[in-house]
């Protein structure tokens, strides 16, 4: 297979095999500066969780628990903590009362 950054295709999912097109995947990671970098990468909504991304917001969640053990934790396979939550409260899963004791976002140093 050709390289899919030199044939045009850097869109399409990074996963060996896979000629899917691929949603935009971030990584915020530090840098020897200091100076926070982002890493983008594309992966099909079926690759984004084994390689650790949220196959919604396509942010990378791998390492932690909720992510990593969707089944104890209630979170919808493939959808990190907070995606999983708004698509139930969306979906009239939770209570219409609902509303989140703490904002459980790693990347909020990062987001605007």
């Amino acid at each position: 297979m050709a390289d899919k950054e030199t044939t045009g295709l850097e869109k399409t999912c990074r996963q060996d095999g896979c000629d899917e097109e691929g949603i935009e995947c971030r990584l915020y990671a530090f840098g020897d500066d200091g100076e926070v970098a982002e890493v983008f990468e594309y992966y099909c909504i079926d690759h984004c969780h084994n390689n650790g991304y949220c196959y919604m917001c396509g942010l990378f969640w791998s390492g932690f628990e909720e992510f990593d053990f969707p089944q104890y934790h209630k979170v919808i396979v493939g959808m990190c903590p907070p995606c999983s939550e708004q698509t139930k409260y969306d979906a009239g899963e939770l209570d219409e009362l609902y509303e989140e004791d703490y904002v459980y976002d790693p990347y909020d140093f990062v987001m605007p």
